[in-house]
């Protein structure tokens, strides 16, 4: 046979002898089990591999050629098709790897009919995507014979009635837990992989706990493909893996140089995906191009809409076979769709393995490019530089519609799903914000900015949120009046999140008139509450009831019922929260217990954990601290994973104070060290005034109780402490052995036994420092009790509080 039907093959080992298997195979223990288990069922006649472009195909048929020599007594050929482009030439070169003579006079299929019939034998046909059209060859063979098995890779299934199609995934990426030390990283088949292939050609090389991260991170940015792994391994000859990763941003460039004795498809990774894209029609690749433009994946909707051009692409006028872009260029017929067409474009790319389907937060699908293969489609989109304005102009204002959509829902953060649908979408939105950014549409910018505000918030992503913010201030005369009412309000809650109460709220003064200028019943109300919050944590809670009032009565005019019952349950919820802050438990009670009522529907489930982290907080000062530890666990049963930072710091402080008074000090040093550690990290440094003042003893008692230096540790030990394990810890609470399991709850008015310490001395004159040094505490924890003392008697000033004090007998 020729040396040109042999490409792939080593012409010094026996025909049908992969040239893969002079690579050491790593993982795929399933893949292989499954596969076994289907090519040696008697009912299965064909197995189809699929899979993306990279991801292992041909290497694991090469393994199940080895696996199953011994299942199939006449035995086991491994024939390559790349070289292949006629689809009429398959089934003659599947005789010649079987080594049959040429007969001019006898069919092909007569042939293999002869040699094959009855014959117990597994026929592998490598790279079958090039020739899918010989699918009805494949018919007509399996029609003709019996015994012989069919295993075929190929990038998309050959969709005939006797196929099994077996997609194959990328190798696991590592996780977190992974990379705690380079013994513990090995065990994952991606980085395995990449190690073995890196000391191919640099014996030396070794996974150290310097380099392990990043070999890591290149795993995961190579998406677990089998290929690009091995391709970058290689350039460790002369890179270490942490200059290796710094230069990933352009893959392409640098995943090249593969084994020569492999098909040329497989020696870049830039050629591997080119041999898919070259398969595809006009179309396909028209919208390949453009979905580049997703990062993280997309939607049907979205996909669709970007895809037809709505937006900033208008569609073709009726009879025409073109139409102009944004700035008037013409874009070509192969770019227009409509939604069933790209429906069926979705579902061929899908189906040829350069989309992968996911399942989103709401179980619609998302499509989603592997991020070799999107930067592959990248470049083919930059390259025609109107149609890559076209779809990034698309990209972008379907990304701002979304978020408009999203932003009631994201403001009053009652549903997770519709954070989750956001976070699914967390790059495009970046990207385009971006993108308006780069093209200097500012009303753009601020719109999609206020939008994104409160997401941000809810998910600790600060950093972003006061870059844009300020980005946005900086354009905000060219937005709406709602957008530039929304901007103020959002710039006076950073403010808030960042302890900046007095500040804070004196930005609500100026966005508050700009909320009730633009007429909206849902900005004005959750600004109202948004402004309460800042009083509250300032001290001073009446005003912050005045303003969770009105909010409470907007609520019952604001559509649509859901919006309705979520803004009037935040408004009870944060009247409740007053109400135990001035020390009213009974009219806490109510309001907490009323609040959880407006979030019975499942859509509620963000808003109802928080109601029920409040109730806990009110249990924990009645004295029930059974009942309290009950509600904080539940809590943080309910967020699971997608927890709320605010919330879990808030259930955590809990539980720390729970776990003082029961005696477990060391348990209640971590649980402070980790609230104190999630509220630095995500930047939240908002707690009620008497909140902090009772934290900041309770400290001070463990580390007296503890010592220095199991203080010390213990604080140490908390700050790195992963979720799961402080909500492990949080599980084990008890009272320890002689302690009470309650403790005497706070009356309905009265003061706390510390705040009735600094109330006296307040009545004798004595100043902040006098007061601290009396008491043996920090001159900032007297001011929090001060402030705790003025909202629960209802004072404005020292002097009225003391004079309100000596009225009730209090001092």
């Amino acid at each position: 046979m020729s040396s040109q039907t042999r490409e792939g093959w080593d012409p010094g080992v026996d025909w049908g002898e992969p040239v893969y298997l002079r690579s050491s195979f790593f993982g795929r223990a399933d893949d292989r089990a499954a596969l076994s288990a289907m090519l040696v069922d008697p009912s299965v006649r064909l197995v189809t591999i699929t899979g993306p472009s990279g991801v292992g195909k041909s290497r694991l048929a090469a393994q199940l050629y080895l696996d199953l020599r011994a299942s199939f007594a006449d035995g086991v050929v491994f024939v390559s098709l790349s070289s292949v482009r006629d689809p009429e030439l398959v089934l003659p070169f599947l005789a010649n790897g079987l080594e049959l003579r040429e007969d001019r006079d006898a069919p092909v299929l007569d042939r293999l009919q002869e040699r094959l019939d009855g014959k117990r034998m597994l026929l592998v046909l490598d790279g079958f995507e090039h020739v899918l059209s010989a699918s009805r060859a494949m018919t007509d063979l399996l029609a003709h014979t019996t015994g012989p098995v069919v295993l075929v890779t190929s990038r998309a299934p050959l969709r005939i009635t006797a196929e099994h199609e077996y997609l194959l995934a990328p190798l696991p990426l590592p996780s977190v837990e992974d990379t705690r030390t380079p013994e513990a990283l090995l065990q994952n088949d991606a980085v395995a992989l990449f190690v073995d292939r890196a000391r191919a050609v640099r014996n030396t090389f070794e996974l150290t706990e310097e380099n392990a991260g990043a070999v890591a991170e290149v795993c995961r940015r190579l998406d677990g493909l089998p290929l690009a792994l091995e391709l970058a391994a290689a350039r460790t000859k002369i890179l270490s893996p942490q200059a290796l990763l710094s230069r990933l941003s352009n893959r392409l460039q640098l995943l090249t140089g593969g084994p020569r004795d492999v098909p040329a498809r497989l020696q870049t990774m830039r050629d591997a995906i080119a041999w898919s894209y070259e398969l595809l029609t006009p179309e396909e690749q028209a919208l390949f191009r453009r979905l580049a433009v997703f990062v993280g994946g997309c939607t049907l909707d979205a996909a669709a809409e970007v895809g037809v051009g709505v937006g900033s692409v208008p569609r073709a006028e009726p009879g025409t076979n073109s139409h102009p872009d944004a700035r008037g260029t013409t874009i070509t017929a192969a770019e227009q769709f409509n939604f069933p067409a790209v429906l069926d474009l979705m579902s061929s790319l899908r189906e040829q393995n350069l989309l992968a389907r996911e399942i989103g937060p709401t179980s619609e699908p998302r499509f989603r490019m592997l991020e070799t293969v999107r930067e592959f489609g990248t470049e083919k989109l930059e390259s025609e530089q109107d149609a890559a304005f076209a779809a990034h102009a698309a990209h972008a204002q379907h990304f701002l519609r979304f978020a408009r959509a999203m932003r009631p829902y994201s403001t009053i953060a009652a549903s997770r799903t519709h954070l989750n649908l956001m976070a699914a979408d967390d790059a495009n939105l970046r990207g385009a914000l971006t993108w308006f950014d780069e093209h200097g549409q500012a009303a753009e910018v601020v719109g999609l900015v206020v939008a994104c505000w409160r997401y941000w918030q809810t998910n600790g992503m600060l950093n972003d949120a006061s870059h844009w913010l300020a980005r946005a201030t900086a354009l905000r005369e060219d937005a709406s009046p709602p957008d530039r009412a929304r901007l103020a309000i959002a710039a006076a809650e950073l403010l808030m999140i960042k302890g900046a109460s007095a500040d804070a709220n004196q930005a609500f003064d100026v966005g508050i008139p700009l909320t009730r200028a633009t007429g909206d019943l849902f900005d004005l109300a959750s600004a109202l509450l948004s402004h309460g919050a800042s009083l509250k944590y300032d001290g001073k809670y009446v005003e912050a009831e005045s303003q969770f009032a009105e909010a409470f009565k907007l609520a019952h005019q604001i559509a649509p019922p859901d919006l309705q019952m979520a803004v009037a349950g935040r408004a009870l919820g944060n009247l409740g929260t007053v109400a135990r802050a001035r020390g009213n438990l009974d009219l806490a009670k109510f309001y907490g217990e009323a609040s959880l009522r407006h979030y019975q529907d499942p859509a509620f489930d963000l808003a109802e954990t928080s109601a029920l982290g409040d109730l806990a907080e009110l249990a924990r000062d009645q004295g029930n601290l059974h009942l309290a530890v009950e509600r904080y666990l539940a809590v943080i049963e309910r967020m699971g994973e997608e927890y709320e930072a605010r919330i879990l710091a808030d259930v955590w402080l809990g539980l720390a104070h729970v776990a003082a008074a029961w005696g477990q000090h060391r348990k209640s040093v971590l649980l402070f060290s980790a609230e104190a550690t999630l509220r630095e990290r995500v930047g939240f440094a908002m707690v009620v005034p008497a909140d902090a003042a009772t934290a900041e003893e309770t400290l001070a008692v463990l580390r007296r109780t503890l010592g220095e230096a199991e203080f010390s540790s213990s604080w140490a030990e908390g700050r790195g402490l992963p979720i799961a394990e402080v909500a492990a810890l949080a599980a084990t609470l008890a009272p320890a052995t002689g302690l009470p399991a309650t403790t005497s709850p706070v009356g309905p008015v009265a003061l706390t036994h510390r705040e009735q310490d600094v109330l006296r001395l307040l009545a004798v004159g004595q100043t902040d420092r006098q007061i601290a040094e009396a008491l043996f505490i920090g001159a900032r924890t007297v001011s929090w009790h001060v402030s705790a003392i003025l909202g629960k008697l209802n004072a404005r000033t020292r002097r009225e509080a003391v004079e309100q004090a000596r009225a009730v007998g209090l001092v």
